[in-house]
């Protein structure tokens, strides 16, 4: 750690500082700074010795530097500045630059008057710059809070903007963006002739993402929400928005391909400009599980997107059917938009985003990788041979079935071969949340119709629940304690001697009730539940969130042997250890290897791979990597990870005082110079504390790669 207490000090401290090393500053005031042609071959962090009282600058260039992390300081800009002038301004084929948990303004007035917010960007990135993180910071009293015009790999994430006098964020000419977790303007001043956004592309752009960002009408109406126009964009997700504004475009993107719409809430304020705030988008884009205004009183549930209307209060699906207050208008509150329990809204739109708001929880759909110093080319794609089901394989869904909406679940109708006495549902499962029902999979259909021996399995908030019929009863199979992020293994067995529900290897309910499948002639679902179906119909409702693998049916009621392999294939495999020492080798693939019991070694082999050791003391190794981020957990007992550079990306869960006393990481071909370290606040758990990820970014000079331990 180096301490600087003056900018003569700071100066010196920069041209002599080495990958790893953390400037602290004291309080005060370092005026205009150049971080000007500072290159590391790994992160130098410059941050406040104090964040409650954090040094002060007016003005930051970062320009043809590298490898710069500037963290908790005050930029405070005296002046309103001149048209398109900077308060932080990060150019000249920058790269990997963090600004983060800072304070970015220029000068702070009462005043209300459009004149005085008509200079400044807050936070600029331009001049072919890439691989930068904008994060967690207060921008204020500017006219564009953040703008991006020419620049690669960007992240602005988590900043909360206010008092602006045009747009909160604007984009040009970008490639790889996200776009997450920000809060736009309670106050904005825009001139009488302003075209307001609150997220504006101009310009086109590839590779976006734009995820759980809120913009509510404050002190004006008339801000247009996503508005991304003058091109086109080709691989974009929208999702998990709150957007409320008097103006018709909500979301609008006019032209691309491979666009993603989807769980945004997107609701008009009434009597302010429109009548309805809309989504537009190009023909093929997927727009699905949105809440849309709707224009008059043309409110229904239609595509997949729920409708509402505030005209007519005695037509259907008007607001007040869903909320407590969205016809606030002007100084509406998050509070003002949450779903009336029971209602449809808490099946659609940003439902997940806003519960995290309003109750403190952070939602990380997954550790999200940072961008390579040095990005490696994508290998191109391997055509996929038949695969050859293994014998008694009746169905077979091989890979991932990601499900994010109603209209990703997997429906079939009734085929001869799934007609079994006796049988086994195999599966492996990952929740995005466990809030409220989830189907995984289900035979089903409404009470006993057809004659019964219906079969469903879901999620019950955190219970995996099981039910099995025959002719006229039912008996349920559970578990209590699923955790969202986490994968299990699910065997169901079925036949003449009763139901178990096997989990990761061990057996944790059984029935004696007999359900014979041969009388089954019901609609198949995976990743939703047809139990309110007509006899043979299709239909289905409670999707599941979350991935769903390998789900494979038996026409046997196999042990834990029969479902369990020890050497994987040059596929996907999904590897279960028993109770004692195994060894699991998953070869190609992106494998899934459970030790369970024992003292075992897990070899995932090339590919992106999930390795758990369960209890014991377990060696485990995910292999190579193919740029994704591959996850292991030693689980309980003392364990040993070994990492090598060809695995890439790695995140270590479950790391806690509780789980070992001597968990260690063995680096093959890596030393300590090669590497600098930070963490990452994932946010307060539930029972307590944060979630803290130790950050360890690599780069040896050849290939680059990261650890994260959590």
């Amino acid at each position: 750690m180096i301490s600087v207490t003056t900018r003569a000090q700071l100066e010196n401290a920069l041209a002599s500082a080495q990958a790893g090393d953390e400037i602290v500053l004291a309080a005060g005031d370092y005026g205009s700074f150049d971080f000007n042609g500072y290159n590391y071959s790994g992160y130098v962090t410059v941050r406040s010795a104090d964040p409650d009282n954090p040094a002060v600058f007016d003005q930051i260039d970062i320009v043809g530097s590298s490898f710069l992390a500037i963290d908790s300081v005050h930029v405070d800009n005296p002046s309103n500045g001149a048209a398109s002038s900077k308060v932080v301004n990060i150019d000249g084929n920058s790269h990997d630059i963090v600004f983060s948990n800072s304070e970015v303004n220029g000068s702070v007035t009462t005043s209300t008057n459009y004149n005085e917010f008509q200079g400044h960007y807050g936070i600029y990135t331009g001049g072919n710059v890439r691989n930068i993180r904008i994060e967690e910071n207060e921008v204020h009293d500017v006219k564009n809070g953040f703008v991006a015009l020419g620049s690669d790999n960007i992240e602005v994430v988590g900043n909360h903007f206010d008092r602006l006098g045009n747009d909160t964020m604007k984009f040009a000419g970008v490639n790889g963006v996200l776009i997450e977790n920000n809060i736009g303007p309670t106050s904005n001043f825009p001139s009488p002739t302003a075209h307001v956004d609150f997220i504006q592309f101009q310009g086109s752009s590839e590779n976006i993402t734009i995820r759980g960002n809120v913009s509510l009408a404050g002190n004006i109406g008339t801000t247009q929400a996503i508005f991304m126009a003058d091109g086109s964009y080709n691989n974009v997700l929208i999702e998990q928005n709150i957007l409320y504004t008097g103006m018709l475009h909500g979301i609008t993107l006019y032209s691309g391909a491979n666009v993603t719409i989807r769980d945004n809430t997107v609701l008009n304020a009434p009597d302010l400009v429109h009548k309805a705030t809309v989504i537009q988008s190009p023909d093929g884009a997927t727009v699905t599980g949105n809440i849309i205004s709707a224009t008059g009183y043309d409110g229904k549930v239609s595509g997949g997107n729920l409708y509402v209307q505030h005209d007519q209060p005695n037509q259907a699906h008007h607001y007040s059917d869903y909320f407590p207050n969205a016809e606030t208008g002007l100084g509406v509150t998050l509070q003002d938009l949450v779903p009336l329990a029971g209602s449809l809204a808490e099946q659609y739109g940003a439902y997940e985003r806003l519960m995290e708001l309003l109750n403190g929880d952070t939602w990380v759909p997954e550790p999200a990788p940072q961008p390579d110093p040095d990005p490696q080319p994508e290998p191109d794609p391997q055509p996929l041979p038949d695969l050859d089901p293994a014998e008694g394989t009746v169905f077979s869904l091989p890979g991932e079935l990601t499900i994010a909406d109603a209209g990703d679940v997997f429906e079939m109708a009734h085929s001869a071969e799934l007609e079994i006495s006796s049988g086994t549902v195999a599966f492996s499962f990952t929740a995005d949340d466990v809030a409220g029902v989830q189907g995984l999979v289900a035979k089903d259909a409404s009470g006993y119709v057809g004659g019964g021996h219906h079969f469903a399995a879901y999620l019950e908030g955190n219970t995996l629940m099981v039910r099995l019929q025959d002719a006229a009863s039912d008996a349920y199979l559970s578990l209590d304690g699923i955790e969202a992020g986490t994968t299990y293994d699910v065997a169901v067995t079925f036949g003449p001697d009763g139901g178990e529900l096997w989990v990761n290897g061990e057996q944790v309910s059984t029935t004696e009730l007999v359900m014979d499948w041969t009388q089954n002639q019901q609609h198949l679902q995976w990743g939703g539940l047809g139990w309110g179906s007509a006899d043979q119909a299709a239909g289905y409702d409670a999707n599941f969130r979350g991935t769903i693998s390998d789900a494979t049916i038996y026409d046997t009621k196999l042990t834990t042997g029969g479902v369990t392999t020890q050497t994987g294939t040059e596929f996907a495999d999904l590897l279960v250890g028993d109770d004692f020492a195994n060894r699991l080798q998953g070869l190609n693939g992106n494998d899934t290897l459970n030790g369970n019991g024992g003292d075992d070694f897990l070899d995932g082999g090339a590919g992106t791979d999930r390795v758990s050791g369960g209890a014991g003391n377990d060696d485990l190794d995910v292999g190579a990597g193919n740029g994704s981020f591959q996850y292991a957990d030693g689980g309980a007992g003392n364990d040993t990870y070994h990492y090598a550079k060809d695995a890439g990306r790695l995140y270590l869960s479950g790391e806690t005082a509780s789980s070992g006393s001597a968990d260690r990481i063995v680096f093959s071909d890596l030393t300590l110079d090669d590497f600098t370290f930070d963490t990452l606040d994932y946010g307060p758990l539930p029972y307590g504390g944060d979630q803290v990820a130790l950050r360890m970014l690599w780069n040896d000079g050849e290939s680059s790669g990261e650890l994260r331990v959590a």
